[in-house]
């Protein structure tokens, strides 16, 4: 069986590694490149909604489907105004997205989708040798989205973001689509960390989701009670008509990701760390880990080179250890966040663009006993 050979071969077309291959349609640098997307079963359905924050105008703007500058934080009885100010906090859904991307690489001659579903990797001196189900590739470098086996080692801490939404339509004018919700934990299950989060679309319709950061999951009746009675005691809402779901569950590990990158393999989206262990955030990092690894392919460099901060990965833990050891803190934990800091340091500090000063400054505006 002869191998197909690619120069780069993507495996997985998830919002990172179909991020990673429109950031090479981009650029000049790969327009004689041959590269390979390989993913076992073809996505073209909306099975998620991504939000991130950013300033200005973004890649993706002309596929957003709704954004917002104003938000308010809510707990202990207290609403917090969250003014952006130059941000924006932007809602892409999954299915937009997918046909966007599909459309830009169908239309490129030097990208080949493939449904196949990799059984083996082999790394050899000058390439890396896939087989599937169906064929056999090669590539001299792989960017490998699927989990690594043991991923959950007892050395890292592990909790998950688990939610469950309902995008719902009401007869009534209810919702401001002029602000959103980031945390409401008015409704809230108790000793535990969680919250009524709200995604306004128009003054009647609106996603409204309830997401725990937890270390266990919980059946669906939990989700939609904690959401049934948002409705009714915040909104007064008894009739509303459910015309879409989504739920999901997203791992936040201070697992060291990057020690499973090969000198031909390059682990990403989950897989590589591009989820931000401490928020669960993930659509922005894999758009600006896509250009550093664009980056450092054009300056001879190893595609996965720097593309984590040591000292953020260790707020991260000290954040998720937090969490995990004292759930029933979370509320507090965002409440001091929210209420000491501005929003657009708040912002910065995720997007692990602040100097150490700052997140000092930020750090003590939550100590506690439990950081300390």
């Amino acid at each position: 069986m002869s191998s197909k050979v690619f120069d780069y071969i993507i495996i997985g077309s998830g919002a990172s590694g179909l991020q990673l291959a429109l950031a090479m349609l981009r650029d000049t640098h790969f327009d004689d490149k041959m590269i390979g997307i390989i993913e076992k079963r073809t996505k073209f359905t909306n099975d998620k909604t991504w939000c991130y924050w950013e300033t200005g105008q973004g890649l993706y703007d002309n596929i957003i489907h709704k954004s917002w500058n104003k938000g308010v934080f809510k707990a202990f009885g207290e609403t917090i105004p969250l003014n952006l100010a130059e941000y924006r906090y932007k809602m892409i859904r999954s299915i937009d997205f997918y046909t966007y991307a599909k459309g830009e690489i169908k239309n490129a001659s030097n990208i080949q989708w493939i449904e196949d579903e990799i059984t083996k990797t082999q790394e050899n001196q000058d390439a890396v040798q896939l087989r599937g189900k169906h064929k056999t590739y090669s590539a001299k470098h792989i960017f490998d989205s699927r989990l690594p086996e043991n991923y959950k080692p007892k050395d890292s801490i592990n909790i998950l973001q688990h939610f469950k939404g309902w995008f719902i339509k009401t007869e009534e004018n209810v919702f401001n689509p002029d602000t959103f919700c980031m945390m409401d934990y008015d409704i809230t299950d108790h000793e535990k960390t969680c919250f009524i989060y709200v995604l306004p679309f128009t003054k009647n319709k609106a996603l409204v989701e309830f997401t725990y950061f937890s270390r266990e999951q919980v059946n669906e009746e939990t989700y939609e009670h904690y959401i049934k009675s948002y409705l009714k005691e915040k909104l007064n809402l008894t009739q509303y008509q459910i015309y879409e779901e989504e739920k999901g569950v997203i791992p936040m590990s201070s697992h060291p990701f990057y020690k499973h990158h090969r000198p031909k393999i390059t682990k990403i989206g989950t897989s590589g760390g591009w989820v931000k262990a401490s928020t669960g955030y993930s659509f922005k990092n894999a758009e600006r880990n896509s250009i550093k690894i664009i980056n450092n392919i054009k300056e001879g460099k190893s595609p996965h080179h720097h593309l984590y901060d040591k000292r953020f990965k260790h707020y991260d833990k000290m954040f998720l250890d937090v969490l995990y050891n004292h759930n029933e803190y979370g509320q507090t934990l965002f409440y001091k966040m929210y209420k000491y800091n501005d929003i657009s340091q708040i912002f910065k500090f995720l997007d692990e663009q602040t100097k150490p000063l700052g997140e000092v400054k930020m750090m003590l505006t939550m100590t506690s006993f439990y950081f300390i």
